[in-house]
Parts: structure tokens; C-alpha cells; sequence
């Protein structure tokens, strides 16, 4: 038991290293298989961006006001975890903006440099999630907001996991293709049963309403998988930062439009 405890303690610090700026020690042991089973804890992640995001929140709001508390929470969500999806959202952008062929897409994103359609597009898509925080932040409701930050950060975790599950990873190399290529279904449930716990939390307090959320997110990977195996024929590490950035916004959309009718 002692020893399954520490391999979990491991797998776990395996994940925050490779997801947030998190600093963790440096003799962690690391294998793909290692990394590949650290996918059963990116909702604990989620929870744990929510709560730094949250924190910044309650402090620029009141030195400042909520506007600046909704700025510095998505500023430090992004510092936190490296802007890691970010990342793979601008570069996807800039490969299906671009490309014509497999070839072209899988090639400009491979490029680190940001284009146009990066660049406007991770521009639309925080601007989009600051005007929805904003929304919500009116409610003045701080476990309210405590408990959105929290469920967006981590729901939108699990949605990247069911595409890479439902597709085929189409590089021979890259960062994420251990994690990418294959991934178990006991992690992907574990992963979502700890991604649903805020958020059956939330919709337990507020209203059942918000339980309409994941009908989205479904939809989302549907559609994803599709256009993906449409254009490439699968997923790159990449593909799968956009998803989880999507589902970010779909969130906090979905939150914001049921909150509207509902409080």
C-alpha cells in the first residue's frame, strides 16, 4: 500500500511539472508510461489553476475592482501553467488559417512562431473569457465565482483526453505523443470523476440547469475529432491545447447563458 501511495505521489508531481511552472524535485522518475498514466490527475490540475486564478481574483478586485480581478485571474491562470494550451490553441489556429495539405498544416504547426491567425485568434478567445468572467464576477457572489473557476479550469481538462482516446496521433515525434498517442480508460475516468466533483458541487448549489454544460463539450469533441481527421487525418499535442482552450470558452459561455435565466 506504502509503495502504491508513493508511485501515485510520483505520477501526481509528474503531472504538475508537466502541466504548470510548478516546481517539483529534480530525481522525480519519469518514463512515458509514467507520464502517459499523469493524465488521470489533469482535473486536480484544473483545481489547482482555479484556486491561484481565484486568489489573484479576490485580490485585484478588492485593491481594485472585479474588472481587474477577472484580468489578473486569467493572467495568472496563464503564468501558472506556462500558457501550455494557449500554445497549442495559436499554433492550431495558425496551421488550419494557413495550410491546404496535411503536409502544410502539420508543418506551420510545428513553426514556433505565431502568425496572424494566432494571433487574433488566442486574442478573440481571452477577450471572450474576460467579458464572460466579467458577467459573472456582477453577480458579486465569491463562492459563486470560487467554485466557476474552479469547474472551468478542470472540466475543460477532460474534453482534450476523449479526442486523443477517439483518435490517431499523426507525428512520429513530439512532446505530447506519449500522452497522445494512447491513453487508458481508467485514467480518462478517473480523470473525469474528479474533473465532475466541482462541478456536480456547483450545480448542487446554484441549479441543476448548469448540469446542460457538458451537452457542449460532447459536441465539441464530436465536432473536433471530425474536422481533425478531416484536414490531418488525426491529432497533434497541439490539436489538443485548442480543445481544451474551446472548452474553456463553451464553459463559461454555457455558465454565463444559464446563470442569465436562472438567478
Amino acid at each position: 500500500m506504502l509503495n502504491f501511495l508513493r508511485n501515485e505521489k510520483d505520477i501526481f508531481l509528474l503531472a504538475l511539472s508537466y502541466y504548470t511552472r510548478i516546481s517539483v524535485p529534480k530525481d522525480l522518475p519519469y518514463s512515458e508510461e509514467r507520464l502517459q498514466h499523469s493524465t488521470r490527475y489533469v482535473a486536480i490540475i484544473g483545481w489547482i489553476v482555479g484556486v491561484f486564478s481565484f486568489v489573484f481574483y479576490v485580490i485585484f478586485e478588492f485593491l481594485v475592482h472585479p474588472s481587474f480581478g477577472v484580468f489578473f485571474s486569467l493572467l495568472a491562470g496563464v503564468w501558472i501553467t506556462g500558457a501550455f494550451h494557449e500554445d497549442g490553441l495559436t499554433d492550431t489556429i495558425d496551421a488550419f488559417g494557413g495550410g491546404w495539405t496535411k503536409e502544410d498544416i502539420l508543418r506551420i504547426m510545428k513553426d514556433s512562431r505565431i502568425g496572424s491567425f494566432g494571433t487574433i485568434g488566442i486574442f478573440f478567445l481571452l477577450m471572450g473569457k474576460y467579458l464572460l468572467l466579467e458577467k459573472l464576477a456582477s453577480s458579486k457572489n465569491t463562492l459563486f465565482i470560487f467554485l466557476v473557476m474552479i469547474l472551468y479550469h478542470s472540466l475543460a481538462r477532460i474534453a482534450p483526453l476523449y479526442l486523443a482516446n477517439f483518435s490517431s496521433y499523426v507525428r512520429d515525434e513530439g512532446k505530447a505523443k506519449p500522452i497522445a498517442k494512447h491513453i487508458h480508460w481508467e485514467n480518462i475516468l478517473m480523470a473525469t470523476l474528479l474533473g465532475f466533483i466541482p462541478f456536480f458541487v456547483f450545480s448542487w448549489i446554484f441549479s441543476f440547469w448548469y448540469l446542460a454544460i457538458v451537452i457542449p463539450l460532447v459536441l465539441l469533441v464530436i465536432y473536433l475529432k471530425s474536422f481533425f481527421e478531416k484536414w490531418i487525418q488525426g491529432i497533434t499535442g497541439d490539436c489538443l491545447g485548442a480543445t481544451e482552450q474551446i472548452a474553456e470558452f463553451l464553459i463559461l459561455l454555457s455558465i454565463t447563458v444559464i446563470w442569465k435565466f436562472t438567478s
